[in-house]
């Protein structure tokens, strides 16, 4: 894996790797961090289990000099599983419970990358009827400092 290229890619990695842990192995519900993708749009049902996290665009917290400038990352962190077709929602709460804990476990600033990670809620993908796969949604937003001059 190559090095980051900026501040955004680094907090992307940092949560990628937290993901990467959802393991039935290592106590979690289920294996979503079994693969993880930062950005993929399409997945088919030989990529599950999996977690896809998608980045929205940045938002200025705070005006300041080129050298601190604070922004709002919002984050969606989609997990993707196998499930009981007829009860799917049992899968996407194992799901939600698994991301809330990876997204926020110790240290809370993801490494010192982070000013602060907020939780905004989440969410359970519609499906078809009958389809034995599921996805969920938990949605953070990420608080950092940027130097423009060297991202």
């Amino acid at each position: 894996m190559t090095a980051p290229v900026s501040k955004a890619d680094a907090i992307a990695r940092a949560i990628t790797a937290r993901l990467g842990a959802i393991r039935i192995s290592s106590g979690y519900l289920t294996d979503i961090g079994a693969r993880a993708y930062r950005g993929r749009l399409r997945l088919d049902p030989s990529r599950l289990p999996c977690v896809v996290i998608v980045e929205g665009e940045d938002r200025l917290a705070n005006a300041g000099p080129r050298d601190a400038v604070k922004l709002t990352l919002p984050v969606l962190v989609e997990g993707h599983a196998a499930c009981d077709p007829d009860n799917p929602n049992d899968s996407a709460h194992a799901i939600i419970a698994d991301l809330k804990r990876a997204l926020f476990a110790e240290p809370p600033n993801l490494g010192g990358l982070a000013r602060e990670v907020r939780y905004n809620g989440r969410s359970i993908g519609a499906r078809e009827d009958g389809l034995a796969q599921v996805s969920a949604v938990v949605e953070i937003e990420v608080d950092y400092v940027e130097d423009l001059r060297n991202p």
